[in-house]
């Protein structure tokens, strides 16, 4: 019975995740274009209160179920730690400075890509498309110089 009088628990990690910049900015994105678009906008106003009656409507289970609510959010949160740990710059850096750096080095990846293309295939196939015009070019003098010269005997 005392369980019942409890609050339900606080889950630390759905208030972490969102506090990402990446995450806080793609929330944000998508919660304007769906309240700002014409057809969206009722049925994501809809759906926001029936989420939010749901969840008062579980209310006493999330009350009963508290202890293991509390032992999923700590091992939620020591993995989102470790993920921290390993790649903070997503945890700490603002979304317009990541967005900026994948620019940058898509960029960059583009200059790359069109370099190896210049040096393995376009310049390559130039060199050959070149060596083909000169023969065909000599071909067709060679056969000239040889008409020319039945020409200047016939006349």
């Amino acid at each position: 019975m005392a369980t019942e009088t409890q609050t339900p628990p606080e889950i630390r990690v759905l208030s972490r995740v969102p506090s990402i910049p990446v995450v806080v900015s793609s929330l944000n994105t998508i919660h304007n274009t769906l309240a700002d678009n014409a057809y969206t906008r009722q049925p994501y106003s809809t759906a926001q209160g029936l989420s939010k009656t749901a969840l008062s409507y579980t209310e006493p289970l999330q009350k009963r179920l508290a202890p293991i609510i509390t032992r999923a959010d700590q091992f939620a949160n020591k993995g989102l730690d470790v993920i921290e740990s390993r790649y903070p710059y997503p945890f700490k850096t603002p979304s317009e400075d990541i967005y900026r750096d994948i620019k940058g080095q898509s960029k960059h990846a583009r200059d790359v890509a069109n370099k190896t293309l210049d040096e393995k295939v376009r310049s390559p196939a130039l060199n050959v498309a070149q060596g083909i015009d000169q023969v065909a070019v000599q071909k067709l003098h060679g056969q000239t110089g040889t008409l020319t010269a039945l020409n200047e005997r016939l006349l």
